[in-house]
């Protein structure tokens, strides 16, 4: 709760602490099912959330990340990596008016 504060304030303003809370326990689950373990990856996946929206792998819109996610060529740790990057991309390329509607 405390690095999305600091690190993306502007993705979770006016969202109460326990809305967030609810958000980051759902979210390991899910970053679970793609093996992806560790605090540092699953701050990664959460990251992503924030920036692209709940879920936002399963969007056609944001097909590579489920690509990413599901490779088995990669490790956990680069797919995390590679997801977190590729996310900030994506969300620097947006349109203004395309940024608020996609939050957690």
């Amino acid at each position: 709760l405390e690095h999305l504060r600091n690190e993306l304030p502007d993705r979770i303003t006016g969202l109460s602490d326990d809305h967030v809370r609810a958000w980051i326990r759902g979210a390991i689950p899910r970053a679970n099912s793609f093996d992806l373990k560790t605090e540092r990856e699953i701050m990664c996946f959460l990251d992503a959330e924030a920036l692209l929206g709940e879920n936002f792998y399963n969007t056609e819109e944001h097909a590579w990340a489920s690509q990413v996610l599901g490779s088995r060529e990669l490790n956990a740790q680069d797919k995390s990596g590679i997801l977190l990057a590729t996310a900030c991309s994506v969300y620097r390329d947006r349109t203004p008016e395309s940024k608020g509607r996609t939050r957690v």
